[in-house]
């Protein structure tokens, strides 16, 4: 018995209901079953017109907006249904081929593809069993979510040894005279050689990770719990002078807001009024005295004016190794030296330790109570 499965990304897109039928007619299936129709309803006329017949019959999953959707067809002259049931992931027929006994159960599933949504959907596969005689298969899958999958690392392929193991697998004869059952197995000797080198010369990753993950807590905490001393109590940040202070609060001058206002695009707009600044900037002859006395309530304006007041003064105050936030630096720039650092380590093949470090909430420097006073 022949089930086709097409994923077909929008059955009422142009040319697609063409596209099905020609392949349908070419394969004849007994069963034909539709992932991604993108559709909340599918008519009779639309699925004749697929199979070119009158004794086809369907069941469908409506999509939700547009995405999934599921239809599953078959020829009622060969395919006996008897039953139906939809979950969220899956629509599932049962019934039996003309003449026979056997009963017959199929599966139409356009799945999630996060592993927690996978998980829900497995379980939601479930209501199979109260129509099915395969409750051993969904039991298995509903208590065992499947092994875990094995990890091909880079670091393992550097490794002399690997290439042999790889070499050494691959050649191992395999049962089968399919050609992509042959490639397929062979992929799974290497796995299984890889991974049982791995566990030998590395011992159980996941319990090293979860061991290192444990002491980064330990180290963390007592960090967070460590007094400081003397001299980290009188570590001084670099200040900015008087003069440069002062000019950080200086009272807005009408060339700062001309200024600020040239900066803007002129399809942005400073409040929710409708203005935008193309209109600031061809009447600015005519508003600019009362902008100024209500130029508290714009709050875009001010926040350009200092901006544009902080990058003449942030130079001072960033050390040389923060490579971003000043005008002629870039954010890149550390990337690529550590790129390089650990393209480096590993042409040489030394033991090193990288690191990236960040500082946890810190917004929590800002004077807040400063700025909402201001």
């Amino acid at each position: 018995m022949k089930i086709l499965s097409i994923n077909i990304r929008g059955l009422k897109k142009e040319g697609k209901v063409a596209w099905a039928r020609e392949l349908i007619s070419k394969t004849n299936p007994v069963i034909t079953v539709l992932q991604e129709t993108m559709c909340r309803k599918v008519s009779d006329r639309w699925i004749e017109n697929i199979l070119g017949s009158n004794s086809v019959r369907y069941a469908v999953k409506s999509s939700i907006g547009w995405s999934g959707g599921l239809v599953t067809i078959w020829d009622s002259n060969v395919f006996m249904f008897t039953q139906a049931l939809e979950g969220k992931f899956f629509l599932a027929i049962r019934g039996s081929l003309v003449g026979y006994d056997s009963e017959i159960v199929t599966v139409n599933i356009y799945g999630p593809h996060n592993d927690e949504k996978k998980k829900r959907f497995w379980c939601s596969l479930g209501d199979l069993l109260q129509m099915t005689n395969v409750e051993g298969f969904f039991a298995e899958i509903l208590t065992r979510f499947g092994p875990k999958p094995v990890r091909i690392f880079d670091s393992w392929l550097d490794e002399d040894v690997a290439e042999n193991i790889i070499i050494e697998a691959w050649n191992k004869p395999v049962k089968s005279r399919q050609m992509d059952t042959i490639f397929r197995l062979k992929l799974k000797n290497v796995k299984d050689s890889l991974k049982s080198w791995s566990k030998q010369s590395f011992g159980k990753i996941d319990e090293e990770l979860s061991k290192l993950r444990d002491e980064s807590l330990y180290w963390e905490n007592k960090a967070e719990a460590r007094i400081l001393d003397d001299q980290e109590r009188s570590f001084e940040c670099s200040k900015i002078s008087e003069i440069d202070a002062g000019s950080l609060e200086k009272p807005f001058s009408e060339e700062e807001v001309w200024g600020a206002i040239k900066n803007y695009s002129a399809t942005k707009a400073p409040g929710p009024d409708g203005f935008n600044f193309n209109f600031y900037k061809s009447f600015w002859w005519l508003i600019k005295d009362d902008l100024m006395k209500a130029l508290h309530c714009y709050y875009k304006i001010i926040a350009k004016i200092l901006s544009i007041r902080l990058k003449g003064v942030i130079e001072k105050v960033i050390g040389w190794e923060q490579s971003a936030y000043v005008k002629g630096w870039s954010i890149l720039d550390s990337i690529l030296i550590a790129n390089e650092l650990v393209e480096d380590v590993r042409k040489r093949k030394v033991k090193c330790c990288i690191f990236k470090a960040d500082i946890e909430k810190a917004f929590d420097s800002v004077n807040w109570k400063f700025l909402m006073d201001t």
